[in-house]
């Protein structure tokens, strides 16, 4: 496994999670039913995501895309590196994680742990369709 905390580096070195101060919060939501809302929801519920997650929850084949517009947006996502065992005969592969930390869940107050919920929702409801 790699060294995780310097997956991260690029944020360090921009003072904070690139550049975004938890002083001043710039959070961002999309609709909670759109793909983007379901990740922000997860996110913001504690799970963390990777890009088979996200592929089998959501459809999403893009899962570092949207964590991107997130991060421009003000969400301090946090990318770690992971080792997982693929189906080639268990061969060891490192993927991407993501999460907020307790930090952000908590910057987020109410209005996230609502957002959450509402996304959550929209997520059974879409698998129930």
């Amino acid at each position: 496994m790699l060294n995780a905390p310097l997956a991260n580096e690029k944020a360090a070195l921009a003072g904070g999670f690139l550049g975004h101060s938890f002083n001043a919060p710039a959070f961002y939501y999309p609709k909670p039913a759109s793909v983007r809302g379901r990740i922000l929801g997860a996110l913001l519920r504690g799970d963390r995501l990777t890009q088979l997650d996200a592929l089998h929850r959501f459809g999403n084949f893009r899962l570092a895309a949207d964590v991107e517009v997130l991060r421009r947006h003000g969400w301090p996502i946090r990318t770690d590196e992971i080792e997982v065992r693929t189906s080639d005969a268990g061969r060891r592969a490192c993927v991407a994680e993501y999460k907020l930390e307790p930090a952000g869940i908590a910057m987020a107050g109410e209005e996230g742990q609502r957002y959450g919920t509402a996304a959550l929702v929209a997520e059974i409801e879409r698998k129930a369709a």
